[in-house]
């Protein structure tokens, strides 16, 4: 029940926020601080805090720059696999206690990686920020990066690519980006490829975390019910043993420029798609 209960507080929190937005942004606008309060612990991890007290809700956000710019080619497709993995199973829950943890406090925790960033979000009642943020170090800091955790998400990332060649304006999106920056990590796919893919081990996205999920490049930015000082209080309680430092991203030369028309022949698409 206590679990269920708290469920419904999120909900009708959001669904509030939602509703009144509009109509009282003149009344709130002068309640929300025009520049976060900040902080950078010893470790080198930014934190900074927008204490806004409108709903008894606070959201957690953590950046750092691992996602696919920072893959080394051979291991394509690694940056989105490690940052999905972060939250199935850690040295101390596997995946299911992981789960029911965050359901408990009737909160939620994902981890994505885009083009430039790896991105861990979670949205909780503000009376359990502490344990929120010990369960997004648990992930952060401790991923064990389980075998079969990690063969359900190769298929599912080798699924999207099937899907995305059989969609027209994927393809054309995915041709364009290719050749624009056809020197670059921006002109592979976000997925990887099938071979990079089959090739990833567990070992891959070990290297890769340690290579790059490092508190001197992390920005961890706190909104919501909260005070500052709590704030900085609990994130070095559970981030400040968080060390090492991020490895420096290779520099790449910039090839020759080039200019291409692709024509990608697909008879069975419905329609026909230009990318300039």
């Amino acid at each position: 029940m206590r679990t269920a209960s708290r469920r419904l507080g999120l909900t009708c929190a959001g669904l509030v926020l939602v509703l009144t937005c509009g109509s009282s942004a003149a009344r709130s606008a002068d309640r929300v601080p025009s520049a976060p309060v900040t902080r950078t612990l010893s470790n080198g991890l930014r934190i900074a805090v927008f204490p806004v007290h409108r709903m008894p809700i606070v959201q957690i956000q953590l950046m750092l720059p691992a996602g696919q710019t920072a893959e080394p080619p051979a291991v394509a497709g690694v940056a989105p696999l490690t940052a999905t993995l972060l939250t199935r199973g850690t040295s101390s829950r596997d995946a299911a206690a992981y789960d029911s943890d965050v359901a408990r406090l009737g909160g939620a925790i994902t981890a994505r990686a885009s083009r430039d960033f790896a991105t861990v979000s979670g949205a909780f009642l503000a009376a359990d920020l502490g344990a929120a943020l010990e369960l997004m170090s648990d992930a952060v800091i401790n991923p064990v990066f389980d075998d079969n955790q990690l063969s359900i998400e190769k298929a599912r990332n080798q699924f999207a690519l099937r899907q995305m060649r059989s969609d027209a304006a994927a393809l054309a999106d995915e041709r364009l980006w290719a050749s624009v920056f056809w020197d670059r990590a921006y002109g592979r796919s976000p997925f990887g490829t099938d071979t990079s893919l089959a090739r990833l081990t567990r070992d891959d996205l070990r290297a890769f975390h340690r290579a790059r999920y490092r508190p001197d490049q992390a920005l961890l930015v706190v909104a919501g019910d909260v005070s500052a000082d709590s704030v900085f209080a609990s994130v070095a309680e559970w981030f400040g043993r968080w060390s090492g430092r991020a490895e420096a991203l290779p520099m790449v030369g910039r090839g020759a420029e080039r200019e291409r028309i692709i024509i990608v022949n697909a008879p069975d698409a419905p329609f026909s798609v230009v990318r300039l």
